[in-house]
């Protein structure tokens, strides 16, 4: 009788860890940046060990611009964040203004060229 429920408990626990989608977790301290977009606000964290995002815009689109500050190849690297959308990256430190800087913005729709992330599924990137 022990076997069957530990399996129950084992598959209801995987259900369980592959309903949240993986680096969704958002911070509980106070966000670097809050945009208002209407009653709700979209916030980004960027703490030089990583960068999360909580889109909470029911129409705007969640657009993060890094800016590499190069004279050999400056790039700009876009990634827009649907609506209803949490993020977060480990490891991205997008605080250091030598190599570039890090900037926010509402949309009504997605950066062209970039990363696309949805509400549900894997980034993609957007034809234009």
């Amino acid at each position: 009788m022990k076997k069957p429920l530990t399996a129950l408990t084992l598959a209801a626990a995987a259900v369980a860890t592959l309903a949240v989608p993986a680096g969704a977790a958002v911070p509980k301290t106070p966000p670097t940046a809050t945009l208002k977009c209407g009653s709700r606000t979209a916030r980004v964290w960027n703490t030089g060990t990583f960068v999360a995002v909580d889109n909470r815009c029911t129409k705007q689109w969640l657009i993060l611009s890094y800016v590499v500050a190069s004279q050999s190849s400056p790039a700009t690297f876009d990634r827009s964040f649907a609506p209803g959308v949490h993020f977060r990256h480990d490891g991205w430190n997008m605080t250091d203004e030598g190599r570039g800087s890090l900037f926010w913005r509402l949309a009504v729709r997605p950066q062209c060229g970039g990363e696309v992330f949805h509400r549900h599924g894997k980034p993609s990137g957007l034809p234009c």
